[in-house]
């Protein structure tokens, strides 16, 4: 590749790289379907749509099922969404642990679960969320059997003004990452001279860290040798003039 230029192929960037790209930590809009399609790199473990790097999504939709799941504990809470996209997408809500127990709060701030004879009821806020309901979900991904599901950070209830901005971000986001991200190699060496000067401003500080730590252990051990050496010396002044054998205290029996 050229200086200046952009690279015309497709292309994989490292990870390091990852922090100059639109997507890396954005809320990316995206249907149902196109979390499914995400792909992940061998050894990246992170998804991508074409060479972006995706991390965390934003998807709205109907909450078309609410259930427990996590065996007998009922650890999770399951919320399927459906957008209408042909593909369904499920938000593993994770409850909350004290005492041994599990709670009505949960990881999401505001979301609870309230469950009566094994049946979920959730709340976000002081409303009640009830399959319909349109929402949207924000967080990471997983892959549970083969299927991408979201980890929720964040969850809102959606009007029907909403849910119209959501679809128009959708189709912006869409026309953003259906083309390829391209680096130069400017931008490149830009990154790579930054990196080795963070790493290097970091060993600094390390090393001036460990000199602190060694003048510091020093001061102690200096001060420590003082102290012993004065005791001895008063040891030493409080002994003069003392009988022989007046520092052993004996026991009754022993006398």
């Amino acid at each position: 590749m050229s200086d200046g230029k952009t690279r015309p192929k497709l292309e994989t960037y490292p990870r390091r790289y990852f922090d100059a790209s639109p997507t890396w930590f954005a809320w990316n809009s995206l249907t149902s379907h196109g979390v499914q399609r995400l792909r992940e790199e061998p050894g990246q473990g992170v998804f991508f749509h074409l060479n972006h790097p995706i991390q965390y999504v934003s998807v709205t939709g109907l909450a078309s099922q609410i259930e427990l799941g996590g065996g007998a504990a009922v650890k999770f809470c399951f919320i399927t969404l459906d957008d209408g996209s042909g593909e369904l997408l499920n938000v593993k809500v994770t409850r909350q642990m004290v005492h041994d127990e599990y709670i009505s709060e949960t990881t999401v701030e505001g979301l609870t679960v309230d469950v009566k004879l094994g049946l979920p009821t959730l709340f976000l806020g002081n409303k009640q969320l009830v399959p319909g309901q349109c929402i949207r979900v924000r967080g990471p991904l997983e892959i549970y059997r083969g299927r991408k599901q979201i980890i929720p950070k964040r969850v809102k209830m959606m009007s029907g003004a909403d849910e119209i901005k959501a679809w128009a971000e959708v189709a912006r986001w869409k026309t953003l990452i259906d083309k390829p991200w391209t680096l130069t190699t400017t931008e490149c060496k830009k990154i790579d001279e930054d990196l080795e000067a963070e790493r290097r401003r970091l060993a600094d500080r390390q090393l001036r860290k460990r000199a602190w730590h060694a003048r510091l252990a020093e001061k102690q051990a200096s001060l420590d040798r003082r102290a012993a050496l004065k005791a001895q010396k008063d040891e030493v002044k409080y002994n003069e003039g003392a009988l022989p054998g007046s520092d052993i205290i004996k026991a009754p029996w022993e006398a």
